[in-house]
């Protein structure tokens, strides 16, 4: 019961009210027990029998835990939207004021308003966008209901669909924005899908797409609480992906959580 112990001391300071403290030094312990491969399954193993697991589920950022992976997207939106508090327990309130604040959570964060800055660049632009992104990630939506006809939306599944490489029919998007892509692919599944996309930019077209960096800040949190398993890619890995003929252009967001890549044709 090595993590048993540990998990007291975090459970004593939410219930003495440092709920910023305790959620941090529970991030830190996960982050650690990442870093133990023998000691990963452990460290999960008892916090889901420790006391402390059901009081993390208070906090809806975390929710069910037990979820399937998919709603890790939708719960992530919740840091975007208003009164998402409204219903839930003091101690969930306290819970997600703290867990919004954490390097990770911040990343996200980020990482949707990076895209749709993006977004709302090309449309203003009146550029022809592709947008692939998860249902429950409605960048669409931060457009306010203006006109979108200038914009194709499909899910990250549909990909599946893509012609083969050489086998595309003319090019016609100035944006193609995939923030979450890489997410759900591997090393080389994500090199088919970026030498399939890129086959689809105009002359002067922009592939965007980011990834989870490996051992990221919160990498053990976000298992335990949003049993959330992302595929992660650093940014030289990334940069590896594209065929001659190509350009790219990587960089990092400031919470180091996140590596963003853009592609254009050379």
């Amino acid at each position: 019961m090595y993590y048993s112990r540990l998990y007291d001391h975090v459970l004593s300071e939410l219930e003495f009210g440092r709920t910023e403290m305790g959620i941090n030094l529970l991030i830190g312990m996960l982050d650690v027990a990442e870093l133990q491969t023998h000691r990963r399954g452990q460290a999960l193993d008892e916090l889901r029998d420790h006391p402390l697991h059901a009081m993390l589920l208070e906090d809806p950022l975390c929710a069910d835990s037990r979820a399937v992976p998919e709603d890790a997207v939708r719960r992530v939106n919740m840091l975007n939207q208003p009164g998402v508090c409204d219903a839930v327990s003091s101690t969930g309130r306290r819970l997600f004021a703290a867990t919004s604040e954490t390097t990770f959570a911040r990343a996200l964060r980020q990482r949707r308003r990076e895209a749709e800055r993006k977004l709302h660049r090309a449309w203003r632009m009146g550029q022809n966008i592709w947008l692939i992104t998860d249902p429950n990630c409605d960048l669409i939506s931060s457009l306010g209901g203006v006109d979108t006809s200038n914009i194709q939306v499909s899910s990250e599944k549909a990909l599946r669909s893509l012609p083969a490489q050489g086998d595309c029919s003319e090019p016609t998007f100035d944006l193609i924005l995939a923030p979450n892509l890489p997410d759900l692919l591997s090393s080389l599944g994500l090199r088919d899908a970026v030498t399939r996309l890129s086959q689809q930019l105009s002359a002067q077209g922009v592939l965007a797409i980011s990834a989870l960096m490996p051992g990221h800040p919160g990498t053990g949190w976000r298992r335990a609480c949003f049993n959330w398993e992302p595929n992660c890619h650093d940014g030289d890995g990334l940069a590896d992906l594209t065929e001659a003929g190509f350009t790219t252009h990587s960089y990092r967001d400031e919470t180091d959580c996140i590596a963003w890549m853009e592609i254009r044709r050379a």
